[in-house]
Parts: C-alpha cells; structure tokens; sequence
C-alpha cells in the first residue's frame, strides 16, 4: 500500500499502515516511518504523499544567507510539505534587536520571501532613545506572542520607536522611562537633561519645550540669604536630578549649613561664599551686632571708634594717639581692615609741625621758635625779630597763639635780626650831620679787639673788623678805630658780625 502512504510518511517498498509510526507496520525486511529529521543534514524532514523516503528541507541560500542563525524547524508536527519548514533569521534594523522565524514558500522559492509567512517576537535589546512597542503593532497576535506578518523584514522599524518626550530610553532597554522632577527631555532621547540652577519642574516627566527656562518653568523655593543655587545634574544610574535646589553659596554676612544660610552672629563677619564666619578682632576693640546680612557683611563691618585726638594707623590696630605734628577734631569709626584719618598741623601753617596734649583741636599744634624769629601774628609762621625786642628761640608758641618775642625794657635796644637778638644794649649814634646811622651795643663781646664803651659803669660791646669783607652791604657809615697801630672798622650785628656775615 506504498501509494496510500500519507504526506509525513514514508514507506520504503510498501508498509501496512497509512501513516506508519514504527517498525511493526512496515512489510518485512522494509523500512517506513514519520518524517522527522534528515540524519545527514540534521534539519528537519517532510514527506508529500506516498512517499517512500524523506527529504530535508532546504537550507538558507541568496541573499538572507548572512542573516541566517542555522536554526530550522518545521511546523506542524506531520510535515507534509517544505512549506512546513522555517528557519531563524536575525534581524536588519538598526533600532532594535529581535529575531525572526519565517517559513519557506514554494512560490518564492525561498525563507522570508514575499509571500512567506514569517513570525516576529518582541526584542531583546532597542537603541539608546527607543523603547519596545511591538506589542502595540496591529500584526501582533497575543495568543502566539508574535507579530505576524509576510517577509523576513516585514516589521521593521515598527518593533522600537522613538522615546516619547519626557521620558528617556538608554541603550538596550526595552522601556521608557519618564524623567525625574527637575529634568526633562525631547522626544527620542536616551537620557535626560536636569534643569538650569535654581529652576525645576512641576513633576516628572516633563517634555521640552522651546528653551531650558520656558521648561522648567518652576522657581527653586527662595531660601533666606542665598547668593547662587549649585549646578543641577541628571543621574542616570537612578534617574534623579543631584543637587536639586540645594545653595551653593550665601551672601557676605551669612554662611552655608545645609541648605540654609544663617545669619553670622554678633561679633563675626563672612565674605560671599563662606561655609563659616570669622571672628572680628575684638582684642582691639572691633565689634559688629544685628540680625541682617549687612551687619556682617565682610571684614568691614567689623567697626571701632575711636576718640577725638586717636586714630587707627595700621589696619587691624587698636585706637592710639594721631601721633606729634597731628591732630584730629572729632571721633571716627574705622573699619576693620582699614586706617583713620588725621590732619598734619603743617597744614594749617607749613612751620606747626608738633602737636600735644589731646591732639583733639588745631589749638594743639606748635611751632618752636628759632633764635631771631617769632610768631607775631596768630596762625602763621614765624617772622623775624622786631626791633626793640629780643628772640631768644625755643619758645613754644600754639597755633592761633603769638609769641617768641620779648620787648626791650625802658632805654634798651635791639636790632631786628640781630645775631645776638636775644640780647637787648644800647644805640650809638655814629656818621652823618644827624648822627643817623647806629651800632648797636650788647652786653656780650664777640671780637677782639672790641669796641667798649662803659655806660653806668658797665661795659658794652661793638665788633671790630679789619676789613670791609665782612661789612654789610647796606651799611652807609664808616666808622674806624685805631688798635696797636692798625686800622679798625667797628661795626654790629647788622653791619659786620664776623660769626654770621
């Protein structure tokens, strides 16, 4: 009964049954059985009817060759016919990985043709911004968990598809994922962007939209005393946002803790930016107080005052006195870190360079007279000595004061000038019809020979010159002595004085 053998079957010269299963229903010394495997090939077998051996079902050839995994089966389990046989493909989309099982067809004459009917199953992996929606393909058959389709690539580019906006799909993932609060994303992306500094969003998910601050659109909660929020950055490991609203710096007078940015306390200071604040210098009498970041704000909030007469004179230093040739009027608060401010008595008068007592007024400064000068009007610099009159220099004299002169007594006499202005003597009237021209007399002998003259029985002196090298230009008398045979000019102060012509 070799021709009614069915399709799936072989008998070899005939066997008993239709559809033999084992060697008892083959004829003696024959073989038969169900097409299962070719033994030479190793692919599977099938059989038309009355068939009395098995052929193997084709191996991969053209151009899916490459594409072939060296899988094959055949479906159902009576292979009656080669269209019963499928083989394994990988896939061709660049997007997505997943593999393919299509059936040989006659018509084509090959696997995943046109018209062969192929199965594809959802994938194992999806490019970096995709995520598996091969589920929602109308040729998906749930019952069989595949999509169903003709030809090997008849579900490309529909098994991952691009990351909807808002959410992100890393490379090889399966799913999107919608971004932390604080980060955002377009669509296709494979990850997600965090926020500028200071901004966020109002939850997750949220799609970009025309720039990073129309996006996140939501303002970081204000926090007392910030100066600049931190960098916010986008974690991919567990998709959250680092530094999320959290201060990076605080303003001068405040320092960080936490998230927070407290007030320094009385009698401290901090620059923008500090995680502490530092101590004024209390030791020299700087303090600071106050609940408000400006109190503290900086070295220089730290503050002294010193009294009228005192000042700062290196920065950090404790008040001390403005120092001799200074003074000042008022009190002053001086920052810490800087120095205070004084006026130089010169000012007031180039010669008022010393300063005592307070140092709190101009009356302070003074000036200390030089032999022949003298301070004859308040508030300006010495002069020289006035005739009738005697400088003898040293003499303090306080601005707005006058001083440094004394006068000659009844019937005494001193030249302006005078080398000896100290000194008050007589006049004597010498040369001319009028007698007009006069040496003054001093109690003191600067030369010898001298010219003494004794009046009330007390001597008092004139030069004597031997020449006219030391006669004063203006002198208009030439009044002469003769001393041991030589020829004397007798002169004073203001005409010859030999120590300071």
């Amino acid at each position: 009964m070799t021709g009614n053998i069915r399709a799936g079957y072989f008998a070899n010269g005939g066997g008993k049954v239709a559809a033999p299963t084992s060697s008892s229903d083959c004829l003696s010394g024959k073989s038969c059985g169900q097409c299962t495997t070719d033994s030479t090939t190793g692919r599977p077998a099938y059989s038309t009817g009355g068939a009395s051996s098995c052929a193997a079902c084709p191996a991969v050839s053209g151009t899916l060759a490459s594409r072939a995994t060296g899988v094959y089966g055949a479906y159902p389990s009576v292979h009656t016919s080669i269209n019963n046989c499928y083989a394994y493909f990988t896939d061709s989309d660049d997007n997505a990985t997943f593999s393919t099982l299509c059936y040989y067809n006659s018509t084509d004459g090959v696997y995943g043709g046109t018209n062969s009917a192929c199965q594809i199953y959802a994938p194992t992996k999806c490019a970096a911004g995709k995520y598996n929606t091969i589920q929602n393909a109308s040729e998906w058959l749930s019952y069989g968990n595949y999509a169903s389709c003709k030809g090997v690539d008849c579900m490309k580019g529909k098994v991952c598809t691009n990351t909807t906006a808002g959410y992100y799909s890393p490379a090889d993932a399966l799913t999107q994922t919608a971004c932390a609060a604080g980060s955002y994303s377009s669509a296709g992306a494979s990850s997600c962007t965090a926020c500028p500094a200071g901004k966020t969003t109002s939850g997750t998910g949220t799609a970009f939209s025309t720039d990073a601050n129309t996006t996140c659109a939501t303002s970081c909660s204000s926090i007392a005393n910030m100066d600049t929020w931190n960098t916010q950055t986008w974690n991919s490991s567990n998709n959250s946002v680092t530094n999320l609203c959290t201060v990076a710096t605080c303003k001068a007078g405040a320092y960080k803790s936490g998230n927070s940015c407290p007030v320094c306390a009385a009698n401290t200071y901090s620059v923008a930016g500090a995680s502490s604040c530092t101590s004024c210098n209390t030791t020299n009498g700087y303090a600071n107080s106050g609940d408000t970041i400006a109190s503290h704000a900086g070295e220089a909030s730290c503050k002294t005052t010193c009294s009228a007469g005192n000042w700062v004179g290196s920065a950090r230093a404790a008040c001390s006195s403005v120092g001799n040739g200074y003074y000042s009027t008022a009190s002053q608060t001086i920052s810490q870190g800087s120095t205070g401010s004084r006026s130089a008595c010169s000012a007031l008068s180039s010669e008022y360079t010393n300063s005592d007592s307070g140092r709190d007024a101009t009356t302070d400064c003074f000036l200390n007279t030089s032999a022949k000068k003298y301070v004859a009007t308040a508030k300006n610099n010495q002069v020289w000595c006035a005739e009738n009159g005697y400088c003898p220099g040293s003499v303090k004299v306080y601005y707005n004061s006058v001083g440094g002169r004394t006068a000659c007594g009844t019937g005494l006499f001193a030249p302006a000038k005078s080398y000896r202005s100290q000194q008050c003597g007589h006049k004597m009237h010498v040369d001319g019809a009028d007698f007009n021209d006069v040496i003054y007399l001093h109690s003191d002998k600067v030369t010898t020979p001298s010219f003494n003259v004794n009046w009330n029985d007390k001597t008092w002196y004139a030069n004597m010159t031997l020449t006219e090298t030391n006669m004063n230009v203006n002198s208009s008398h030439k009044f002469k002595a003769n001393y041991n045979g030589k020829t004397y000019y007798v002169c004073d102060d203001t005409t010859c004085d030999p120590n300071n012509p």
